[in-house]
């Protein structure tokens, strides 16, 4: 029994073991179905709960919108507590409904809708920021509601497919900046609102289509910057009305279809930069009304069409450069008012209808190329006795200015090219005030004849300076002269003899010689050559000087590459004014160079440290000049000129500083003071 019972029991046993075993393994097999599950079935709450959080629908959008619904066909939201909104996917319309301002604190709603047409209900009263930018997809006319208030920041950006004309409900008082930008196939009228205060930066930029009269209304206070910029299609006359009392550059620039009239609002006191640039097609008077102190940089360059007077206020203070330049067509007369000292650069040029130019006491500078081009004034050019620089080509290329021509007591330099090409001038005097002839600054005025008589006070005679006056027959030049430049009385024929009543200057012969073939140079009894005593002081160990010249010497100083600031070294020129109006610094390979009359006078090597960004100094040697040295080089730049400071010791010892620079005499008189 104990065997059988032995038996048995292991028999069980092993059955017992067979079985666990497939147990387990159905076990393991259940456990790993069930994880399976698990897993798919988190997964699919996880992603239940994503598309909760961002819309439960693809394409709706608004993400953040307060509820949205996906209908088969639809999706719906909201925009704020009492508006709602519906997208028909089939028509691709989206319909806004209920009252009060639009609300999205998604930056651009409706981003992935395909919108192809919007109703809005008349009872919304803005249009959010960002609201259709960039959907270029809507196309047709657009309606907006009829109790709309406000336009908000890149409200329509870029909805190049809008069609038709664009009519601003009556309640609007702000377009925001932006709002309708590139709204390029905008081709109809657009109706401004008779409460707008505010048409902000940029809102119909580049709205080419747009046609018909543009009409602002009363009331209107600020257009902002570009507003209207670059919209070719209006047409007809332009009123600002005078509640506007502030304008961005560019306002209206580049709207060439504006064939009518312009009219200035007179609350305002500046008139922007470019604020009309371009606008070709203006017609009739420019008045600039009484009250307005300042007209800024190309205001109006480019408005060939108008072709009356250009009436300038009383109150005009101060204007840019190229505030009137290429307006061909303005004719009559031309007064400057006595409130503006400087007539700036190519103020003028090119009004080629002007016929005079009164220019009255009070105007201190005549800029560059102010009356550049002006072929249409004519008679005696009559010029104050308050101004002091005379600019280069101020007057260049006007050939029926004529007569006799004064140049006023209190002017020191007449300007490269100032007077070149005026063919009709017939004589010139010169005040005892000037120091320096420019380049050109008479060249090719064939009619000028007689006698030139040139101040004591005049250290210089630029290059060509009276090159082709072919009526001049003697020169007479002051003791102060110390440079006559190369070719400057080249082709004056009839020029006999140069008398020169001091020492004898430097000047040229040869190939570039400063007087024509023939003529005869007189000089005083005992009269000696300036250059010999410059050279002298320059090479005189007891004045410190080396008697170097050499290029390659660079003073024991390092010669680091230039860099950021001082890149504008780098072959660089600045001249003298007044009594170093002969004088020219060169900045050439880390060396810096002195030239006098346009020769290699003085070198020495030069260090502008790239750390030296706030005080700009400029390590050299002394740098001799003819008539003393310079050390302490600083460089300076202000708007369009670029300047060297030094500090000039002269020949009895005594100092003081120097400015020289780069682009136009003029400069220096309106550098701020340091």
């Amino acid at each position: 029994m104990k065997m059988h019972f032995g038996i048995y029991a292991e028999v069980h046993f092993y059955a017992m073991m067979k079985k666990t075993k497939r147990e387990i393994i159905m076990e393991k097999e259940h456990k790993t179905t069930k994880k399976i599950t698990n897993m798919i079935g988190l997964m699919l709450i996880t992603g239940v709960m994503i598309m909760g959080l961002f819309g439960c629908a693809f394409g709706r959008g608004n993400d953040n919108n307060d509820s949205g619904t996906r209908k088969r066909g639809s999706i719906t939201g909201t925009m704020g507590p009492d508006i709602t909104w519906g997208y028909d996917k089939s028509t691709k319309t989206l319909k806004i409904s209920g009252s009060g301002e639009m609300v999205s604190e998604e930056q651009f709603p409706w981003r992935d809708l395909k919108i192809k047409k919007v109703v809005f209900s008349d009872n919304i009263t803005s249009i959010c920021k960002n609201c259709f930018y960039s959907h270029s997809e809507i196309s047709g006319e657009i309606v907006l509601p009829a109790k709309l208030e406000r336009i908000e920041d890149f409200a329509f950006y870029g909805c190049e497919g809008i069609k038709g004309d664009l009519v601003i409900p009556d309640g609007v008082t702000e377009i925001g900046n932006y709002a309708f930008v590139r709204c390029e196939g905008l081709n109809g009228k657009l109706t401004l609102p008779q409460n707008l205060k505010t048409i902000g930066e940029q809102a119909f930029s580049d709205c080419k289509g747009l046609k018909g009269d543009l009409i602002l209304p009363e009331g209107l206070e600020n257009i902002g910057r570009c507003a209207f910029t670059r919209c070719s299609g209006f047409t007809g006359d332009l009123v600002i009305p005078d509640s506007v009392t502030s304008m961005g550059d560019y306002a209206f620039g580049y709207c060439d279809g504006l064939d009518g009239k312009l009219k200035l609002p007179v609350g305002m006191t500046e008139i922007p930069m470019c604020a009309f640039t371009q606008d070709k097609g203006f017609t009739g008077d420019l008045v600039i009304p009484e009250g307005v102190t300042k007209i800024e940089y190309q205001a109006f360059d480019g408005c060939e069409g108008f072709d009356g007077n250009l009436v300038l206020p009383g109150s005009l203070e101060e204007t840019g450069i190229y505030v009137f330049s290429g307006c061909r067509s303005f004719t009559g007369e031309l007064k400057i008012p006595a409130s503006l000292k400087v007539i700036e650069q190519n103020a003028f040029s090119g009004c080629i209808g002007i016929s005079s130019v009164t220019i009255p006491e009070g105007v201190e500078i005549i800029s560059d190329h102010a009356f550049y081009n002006c072929p249409g004034l004519s008679g005696e050019l009559k010029l104050p006795k308050s101004l002091k620089i005379i600019g280069n080509y101020a007057f260049s290329s006007n050939p029926s200015i004529s007569g006799h021509l004064e140049i006023p007591e209190g002017v020191t330099v007449i300007g490269e090219g100032a007077f070149s090409c005026c063919g009709s001038i017939s004589s010139v005097s010169f005040p005892d005030s000037l120091y320096s002839i420019g380049a050109s600054a008479f060249s090719y005025n064939e009619s000028m004849k007689g006698s030139i008589a040139i101040p004591d006070r005049v250290v210089y005679i630029g290059e060509k300076a009276f090159a082709g006056c072919k009526g001049i027959t003697d020169v007479t030049i002051g003791t102060g002269i110390c440079g006559i430049a190369p070719n400057a009385f080249k082709s004056c024929d009839s020029l006999k003899s140069v008398t020169i009543k001091g020492d004898i200057p430097d000047y040229y012969t040869g190939d570039e010689a400063s007087f024509p073939e023939g003529c005869k140079v007189i000089t005083s009894p005992g009269a000696v050559k300036l250059w010999d005593g410059w050279e002298t002081y320059r090479n005189d160990p007891v004045n410190g000087g080396s008697g170097a010249n050499d290029s390659s010497s660079d003073g024991g100083l390092e010669k680091d590459q230039p860099y950021d600031w001082q890149s504008s070294l780098i072959n660089a020129e600045f001249r003298g004014i007044d009594e170093f109006a002969d004088i020219t610094l060169k900045f050439e390979d880390n060396i810096a160079k002195v030239y006098v009359n346009g020769r290699e006078f003085y070198s020495s090597g030069y260090d502008a440290d790239y750390y030296e960004y706030r005080d700009r100094n400029i390590e050299t040697e002394d740098l001799y000049l003819r008539n003393g040295k310079i050390c302490n080089l600083a460089f300076r730049e202000i708007k369009a000129d670029r300047f060297i400071l030094a500090e000039f010791t002269g020949l009895d010892g005594t100092t003081r500083s120097l400015i020289f620079y780069s682009q136009s005499p003029e400069s220096i008189f309106k550098m701020p003071a340091e």
